[in-house]
């Protein structure tokens, strides 16, 4: 496949190509001018691209239209790892709560059922971190939010996890509300509407009690309160 690219390629740039492959998560396509040649990193999210794909990286690397196939270019290889991320990779039922039926209840009751994203408990983190710890994130590149593992413990009240849930929903709430132009984070408005989750104050009252219980991983601590 990558030979088949390399000679379309070559006869719509007019000069000789050398190519490699990579897999990464911030490179797409990376090209170096030399005399007699063109060396192009091509990411392996695009080994399968069809003729259309193909055409658009063309312009990229002449510079024709540059800005509109980059837009294209990053929108295809947005659309792709979605497509290749497996439903068995989610986890959704932990021991204690069900993300799924969290996130249900949620976007029925605030977001009118707006809300596409996938949820999953994420990976256990092999690294060690003593200073912080994210109970959740989201991911506009791939419409997934992340739960940390750490919160499907029997101590964890239901509002918490709800609200790590509901917090995460919100950012991508706000994604789509902006049409996907750069992330606004925690904005006012943001802040605004996180109010609307009626056991706010709570929640984060439980999180500056407990907080250091999950930092330090620290299993025999009791937590402070419920």
């Amino acid at each position: 496949m990558i030979e088949k690219i390399r000679r379309y390629l070559e006869q719509k740039l007019g000069k000789h190509i050398e190519m490699s492959v990579i897999r990464s998560r911030k490179i797409l396509i990376q090209k170096k001018q030399k005399s007699d040649a063109i060396t192009i990193v091509l990411n392996k999210i695009f080994l399968d691209a069809p003729e259309e794909t193909l055409s658009i990286i063309s312009d990229f690397l002449t510079g024709k239209n540059k800005k509109i196939a980059r837009r294209h270019l990053i929108e295809y290889a947005h659309k792709t790892m979605r497509e290749t991320l497996k439903e068995k990779n989610f986890v959704v039922s932990g021991k204690f709560f069900n993300l799924k039926e969290i996130f249900d209840r949620l976007n029925q009751q605030y977001f009118n059922n707006l809300i596409t994203s996938k949820i999953t408990f994420g990976k256990r983190s092999k690294k060690e971190r003593t200073s912080s710890i994210v109970f959740g994130n989201y991911s506009p590149q791939l419409n997934i939010i992340r739960i940390n593992r750490s919160l499907d413990q029997d101590f964890v009240p239901e509002y918490f996890i709800e609200y790590i849930v509901f917090h995460e929903m919100l950012h991508a709430y706000m994604h789509l509300s902006s049409k996907g132009k750069k992330s606004t984070g925690h904005s006012k408005k943001f802040k605004e509407m996180e109010k609307i989750y009626p056991d706010l104050e709570k929640a984060e009252q439980w999180k500056r009690k407990n907080l250091n219980f999950f930092i330090n991983a620290n299993k025999g601590k009791k937590c402070l309160e419920n």
